[in-house]
């Protein structure tokens, strides 16, 4: 056999196995791995065992926000409400008034009474001025000599305490409502007195036959003072 040959032959008798390496590798080598995604780390929408889970359409938690309604309010809830915010307010406005309005004086003759009328004043800081007076509707009937008994608000003593007696004529009247009459009193006194500085004085006069507003000037040091009217029908 020559060289040639016998290399020849041993080449092909040594490249039998690289040949069966290379085949086998390339028919049974593995193939290229694909990595499976991560498992989810969100919570499994079934709750019952053997059953797939489910998957949440997205990954992003949607969040809503919900604004609580206010409760119902009733009509009939409202309406109370509404009842009680106005007595309240009417109540405060009556207190204020009674406040800085002077109250009324009573006088009474031959044990029938009479709660006087409210002419001009200064009350606490607040006045009210003016050339008439408001007295009740019907007179107190009177003869003279008249005794009478005044009966002031205040539990002080007054400072200042003074009559007047005027006598009306029907013109005198101004106007009148339901139980009160308003007269002119812009006009000479047919007597003056002034009376005992108490809080309950007691007086007589004597007048004419004829329909009288009797004016009493009050006045309280550090409060104020308030002109009151009486209506007299003497006979």
């Amino acid at each position: 056999m020559s060289p040639s040959t016998t290399l020849k032959a041993r080449l092909t008798r040594g490249s039998w196995p690289l040949l069966l390496s290379l085949l086998f590798t390339a028919c049974f080598s593995a193939p290229p791995t694909i990595q499976a995604p991560a498992p989810s780390l969100e919570p499994s929408l079934s709750d019952s065992p053997g059953e797939p889970a489910t998957k949440s359409p997205s990954a992003i938690a949607t969040v809503h926000l919900v604004t609580p309604s206010p409760s119902p309010t009733l009509t009939g809830e409202a309406s109370d409400e509404r009842a009680t915010q106005e007595t309240l307010g009417t109540a405060q406005v009556a207190t204020l008034e009674a406040y800085y309005r002077p109250p009324p004086a009573t006088l009474e003759i031959d044990s029938k009474e009479q709660v006087s009328g409210i002419g001009g004043y200064c009350w606490r800081g607040e006045c009210a001025d003016g050339p008439a007076i408001r007295t009740v509707s019907e007179p107190l009937a009177a003869q003279s000599p008249i005794e009478a008994h005044l009966r002031l608000p205040l539990s002080e003593r007054p400072d200042v305490l003074s009559l007047q007696a005027l006598r009306m004529a029907p013109e005198d009247e101004i106007q009148r409502g339901q139980d009160w009459r308003e007269w002119n009193i812009d006009k000479d006194p047919v007597l003056r007195l002034s009376l005992t500085l108490d809080r309950e004085p007691r007086f007589t006069i004597s007048l004419e036959p004829g329909v009288y507003v009797l004016l009493l000037f009050v006045a309280w040091d550090g409060v104020g003072d308030v002109l009151y009217g009486f209506l007299l029908d003497v006979q």
